[in-house]
């Protein structure tokens, strides 16, 4: 199989599996995210803590809630990563060519500009289904949308095919860092590890180094973003106040710009209003990065040196 195509395969599969895994995790983040109230004990917001949330979902809305936008977000990471991984290694192949075989430093450079690369084009793509799957994932019940068409049809009818698309600038500032320093972690994390055992010499590629360097990317890159993370979540459910009323969420909290949004909260909601669900997103981030790149480099290696 060519490298492209494997790392396509590679890569929705990777995605497929670790959404399956984290999904919960991500459900809850969104949740704690969305809530303009102060995440605490003495909040007016729904939620009061991030167990008070997952007890409360469970009792209100019950196991299913925890996979709520499942197919979205299937689609959405399935699709999403068999657009980033080929397109990352063919711009890190493309740089690497030309350069002559970088240096170590200039390996980071390339894969932080590959990986940067690789997550504007995915986003570009996807975008829709991160929309989708944020409002499934962040509506009460009774459901505003029965499925992701449903979704799909109802925003374009209600608010415009522009809708769609709510929230992409931030999305971009958030996420071209997020993936260029993910991979840029992870490559980098891989090379000290192996330096660190056995003088250097044992397999760099060895499952728990793949796993510890995966562990170290996800939870240094999502700490990074999650700020800008949260802005996004916000612009994506605007004008959908009406499925929020529940948990506390109105229709009236508006932002212009991604810088709008960071400076309302920081004044509203304080410094750690920019940190809102950073446990459960970093709790998914590290089994979803570990997962992503064990799956994914060990599943490209198989179909590229086998003989379909």
């Amino acid at each position: 199989m060519d490298h492209a195509t494997a790392s396509a395969v590679a890569g929705g599969a990777a995605g497929a599996i670790s959404r399956f895994v984290v999904t919960p995790f991500d459900v809850v983040k969104i949740r704690l995210q969305l809530q303009v109230e102060e995440v605490s004990h003495s909040s007016l917001g729904r939620y009061r803590s991030l167990q008070h949330c997952v007890r409360d979902m469970y009792k209100h809305e019950g196991m299913a809630s925890f996979w709520k936008g499942h197919t979205a977000s299937q689609l959405l990471s399935i699709s999403y990563a068999a657009v980033q991984f080929p397109v990352f290694e063919g711009v890190r192949d493309m740089l690497t060519t030309e350069q002559q075989r970088l240096s170590k430093e200039g390996d980071v450079r390339a894969n932080f500009v590959a990986g940067s690369a690789a997550a504007t084009v995915a986003t570009v793509c996807t975008y829709p289904l991160d929309i989708v799957r944020t409002r499934m994932v962040s509506q009460g019940e009774p459901k505003v949308y029965r499925h992701v068409l449903h979704s799909l049809t109802s925003m374009i009818q209600h608010e415009g095919i522009g809708s769609l698309y709510r929230g992409l600038a931030p999305t971009l500032v958030a996420v071209i860092p997020y993936i260029g320093t993910s991979f840029s972690v992870y490559i980098g994390a891989k090379r000290a590890l192996a330096a660190l055992s056995h003088d250097g010499q044992r397999n760099i590629s060895s499952t728990f180094e793949k796993a510890l360097a995966g562990a170290i990317s996800g939870v240094v890159s999502k700490t990074l973003v999650h700020p800008i993370d949260i802005v996004k979540k916000r612009f994506q459910v605007m004008d959908f106040g009406h499925a929020r009323d529940k948990f506390g969420f109105g229709a009236t909290v508006r932002y212009e710009s991604s810088w709008h949004g960071l400076v309302s909260i920081l004044r509203q909601e304080g410094v750690r209003g920019l940190f809102k669900g950073l446990t459960p997103s970093l709790v998914k981030a590290v089994p979803s990065s570990i997962i992503t790149f064990l799956v994914y480099d060990s599943l490209r290696q198989l179909l590229i040196h086998s003989e379909l």
